[in-house]
């Protein structure tokens, strides 16, 4: 398959990091200036994207909300389950586990309604890697299940693949070799 990158995807792959990160910023701070930014759910959830991968978290779930409250509002039901998925992302990583849980609960839940199979494959995923990190082996391994199972014809089956092997790690409290195989797939690094 070909795949297209854009400027801030590519840049630190070709091993320009900092140069990916300024244009992650410059594209968040567009997503959010932009016309009416808290009247377009995409660009919120674009924005939220650009700044969970530079790291910030609370910024991102932040832009996330309001992407939420919008689409609550106006009904958009359909863009619910991709803004709850990156905002519980960031909640993960802010530590905030039982509210990660409920969105990714309610995004499952809204995929299913809405048969968006493969976001709902994607969400399964991120079940599992909370599940992970709790020490749940076992609703780790049923949400990475899930997972493969409904990656098929995805561009992300092979990152679906390699995170659940990472969990599965995790889970079975093998911290420090999940931790080695993050970093060496981490293009940050």
């Amino acid at each position: 398959e070909i795949y297209t990158l854009s400027l801030h995807d590519a840049l630190p792959i070709s091993g320009r990091v900092a140069e990916g990160v300024a244009a992650l910023t410059r594209a968040a701070e567009s997503y959010r200036r932009g016309p009416k930014p808290h009247d377009d759910p995409e660009k919120l959830l674009a924005s939220a994207y650009c700044l969970e991968r530079i790291d910030r978290f609370a910024d991102a779930r932040a832009a996330a909300a309001d992407g939420i409250r919008y689409a609550r509002n106006k009904a958009a039901v359909g863009l619910l389950p991709p803004l709850l998925v990156i905002s519980g992302s960031q909640a993960v990583r802010l530590g905030q586990w039982d509210s990660a849980d409920a969105e990714y609960t309610e995004a499952a839940t809204l995929a299913r309604q809405l048969a968006q199979q493969s976001e709902w494959g994607y969400i399964r995923a991120c079940q599992a890697e909370l599940a992970a990190l709790r020490g749940d082996e076992a609703g780790a391994v049923d949400a990475a299940a899930d997972a493969v199972a409904h990656a098929h014809g995805s561009p992300w089956v092979a990152d679906i693949r390699q995170l659940v092997d990472r969990l599965l790690a995790i889970a079975r409290s093998d911290v420090a070799g999940a931790q080695d195989d993050l970093t060496a797939h981490d293009w940050r690094e």
